[in-house]
């Protein structure tokens, strides 16, 4: 099992004059990253003369695919989160949140009782990933914004309707 390179997204912000922002996708046909920058140009080009919102970015994003996907173990449910709070960096007091979609038992506190809802902030595979949100690290919350540490977490459950 591997991902493998299997096409190009384009994704364009358009922005109305109350500050209101849509994105569009945008499956693209380009065999390559060279004609998909090309494509993009013609994309938004074509949009703009059909839009009166204005182009506010545009993102192109490789695609990859799972080239012998497998459906994982029974029980694995994208509705069960861990939900972790963060201290943003040099916001004061400002809070954050991300969460992991059907998250591995070993970043609780336990695996059965209350310590099962419970996250382990000092898990080492969840400050891994934690660390992906802090200063100098590979991704942002939201907003650009950057966590300074984690504080902690819990198990929650979205609203699905897949049953």
């Amino acid at each position: 099992m591997a991902l493998t390179a299997g096409g190009f997204e384009l994704k364009v912000s358009v922005v109305d004059n109350g500050g209101n922002i849509s994105t569009l996708t945008y499956e693209m046909t380009a065999a390559d990253h060279a004609t998909a920058l090309t494509d993009a140009v013609l994309i938004t080009a074509a949009l703009a003369a059909v839009t009166n919102s204005v182009i506010a970015a545009y993102a192109i994003r490789t695609l990859f695919i799972e080239d012998s996907f497998v459906y994982p173990a029974a029980g694995t449910e994208n509705e069960d989160k861990a939900s972790i709070t963060v201290l943003l960096e040099g916001l004061g007091a400002k809070k954050a949140n991300f969460k992991i979609p059907a998250p591995v038992i070993g970043i609780f506190q336990d695996i059965v009782g209350p310590g099962a809802n419970v996250v382990d902030t000092k898990d080492t595979d969840l400050i891994t990933y934690s660390n992906l949100f802090e200063s100098g690290g590979e991704a942002t919350i939201s907003d650009g914004e950057v966590s300074d540490q984690m504080l902690n977490g819990k198990r929650i459950s979205a609203k699905s309707n897949y049953g």
